[in-house]
């Protein structure tokens, strides 16, 4: 029996061995199961760590793709920054040379700030080198491993924190400066911030390329003041303004001088006057608005304007050119179209006087030898030199079959004729006489206006001569004659608009 029992003993154990080999196997399973739960949370954040990364750099990248066209992409990539790196405000500066120059901010929240308020220029002296040589800045007021000037600079500028990283180019100069600023996450380096400052160095040569274009665009490269296209986009401002000085202004001489000494004279007289504005009124103030206009828009009492209109006169004195000017003040009740057009009215008025007043004046001194010598190359001296002696209104060179003019000397109101009549003489001509001439010397007038008639008229007479009276009582010479290098295929002729006197043509 005891053997039996025995045996009955030793054959039961292999049941119990394996009922504790499968328990300890069911329990070695649950904590596999419970340990690799465990794990799976932790291994999903970094993938989500990791793809918030990869959207955060394509997002940043996305927004400064069309810096080009508009620089505000700049601080729209800022906030993605600042969001990302749980910072208030993210920042970007441009150096150029060891200097700093553009600074864009942007706030967390997408709100914009004052470069004034954000004093980065009192922390980045310090941390220029560093910056310059490549390495990150990453500065916690509490942490311990900030240096006392450091904490020092953080405390008197208002920063909880400061993160940095350099914009370098390719040959690792220092293009610009990204940061952030008062981050709520204590990070330990500054990797997210490193991986898209490549970005914002394209953005940075975008924006300075846009910069550029929209100088040229708003420029003028001949006298360095901006052109009418700025002009025309300021007009909404100037609208508001309650008292408001407009000066018009136009160079006297410029088509004469362009046609008879060449353009390279008439560009330094324009180069002249845009200087001369540009430095007794201001870059900001004045503006070329066409080839020989100019206009200056000054806020404030009218005192000033005639002030600094009389130092624009001194800069004038003893020189070869001169400026016809007038000016309006727009107040509260008037636009500033309306101002534009009375400062242009009396630039006009003032223009005409000078040519009266002071024409001959101003022929003696800018017919000089110089331009006697072209007259003579040109074999065109006999009819020039009368022209300058003469006390002319009005000198054209006129092409009968194309009604083509080159002008020599024009009236104020005349050019405007001109303009309205898109170059063609004959219609001009009669605009000037439907306005000036006196009803009663219409028919006189007539043969005038036929190029026909004019053309058969010089085939017989050497010089045509027509005396007409104006409306203001003036008595006008009109002397038509062939050029020199009249053909039939060129069919020149000069046209000599004088004040009559009866000795002048006897």
């Amino acid at each position: 029996m005891t053997e039996g029992t025995g045996a009955a003993g030793f054959g039961m154990l292999p049941g119990f061995l394996s009922g504790l080999f499968i328990s300890v196997v069911f329990f070695l399973l649950l904590y596999a199961v419970a340990a690799g739960m465990g794990r799976i949370p932790y291994r999903n954040s970094r993938k989500k760590r990791k793809l918030e990364r990869t959207l955060y750099m394509l997002e940043v990248q996305q927004i400064l793709y069309s810096t080009y066209e508009n620089t505000n992409q700049i601080k729209e990539a800022l906030r993605k920054v600042a969001v990302m790196l749980t910072g208030k405000r993210a920042f970007l500066v441009s150096t150029e040379a060891g200097e700093l120059k553009d600074f864009y901010f942007c706030e967390n929240n997408g709100e914009e700030e004052e470069q004034e308020e954000i004093p980065l220029t009192v922390f980045l002296p310090h941390t220029f080198a560093r910056l310059a040589a490549g390495e990150p800045v990453l500065i916690y007021r509490g942490s311990g491993r900030v240096s006392v000037k450091d904490r020092e600079i953080l405390e008197a500028a208002g920063f909880a924190s400061l993160m940095m990283v350099p914009v370098l180019d390719q040959e690792r100069h220092l293009k610009g400066i990204l940061g952030v600023l008062d981050m709520e996450a204590r990070w330990k380096d500054c990797i997210l911030l490193e991986c898209v400052a490549r970005n914002f160095l394209m953005a940075l040569r975008s924006a300075a390329s846009y910069h550029v274009i929209r100088e040229m665009g708003s420029r003028d490269a001949l006298t360095g003041l901006r052109n009418r296209n700025f002009f025309q986009l300021q007009l909404e401002a100037y609208e508001k303004e309650t008292l408001l000085q407009v000066i018009y202004l136009d160079a006297n001489g410029l088509h004469s001088m362009n046609n008879i000494l060449g353009h390279a004279a008439g560009d330094a007289m324009l180069a002249f006057v845009g200087s001369r504005l540009k430095e007794v009124f201001g870059e900001e103030n004045a503006y070329r608005i066409g080839g020989d206009e100019f206009i200056v828009m000054l806020s404030g009492g009218e005192w000033e304007a005639e002030k600094k209109l009389k130092a624009l006169q001194k800069q004038f004195e003893g020189k070869e050119y001169c400026v016809s000017v007038g000016m309006a003040v727009k107040s509260a009740d008037m636009s500033v179209k309306d101002a534009i057009a009375e400062a242009e009215y009396r630039m006009y008025e003032n223009k005409t006087a000078y040519y009266r007043e002071k024409g001959d004046e101003s022929r003696a001194r800018s017919m000089n030898y110089k331009l006697e010598q072209i007259l003579l190359e040109k074999k065109d001296a006999d009819h020039f030199l009368e022209i300058i002696s003469s006390y002319f209104m009005g000198v054209y060179i006129v092409n009968l079959d194309t009604d083509e003019v080159r002008v020599i000397y024009k009236p104020a109101y005349f050019a405007a004729m001109l303009d309205a009549s898109e170059g063609r003489f004959s219609v001009a001509l009669g605009t000037y006489r439907d306005t000036f001439l006196d009803a009663s010397d219409w028919d006189k007038f007539r043969e005038v206006l036929d190029f026909c008639r004019v053309e058969q008229a010089l085939c017989t007479r050497e010089n045509l001569k027509y005396h007409y009276r104006k409306q203001d009582g003036t008595e006008v010479a009109l002397r038509i004659r062939r050029s020199p290098e009249y053909t039939e295929d060129k069919k020149e002729t000069f046209w000599l608009f004088e004040e009559y006197m009866e000795h002048k043509n006897s």
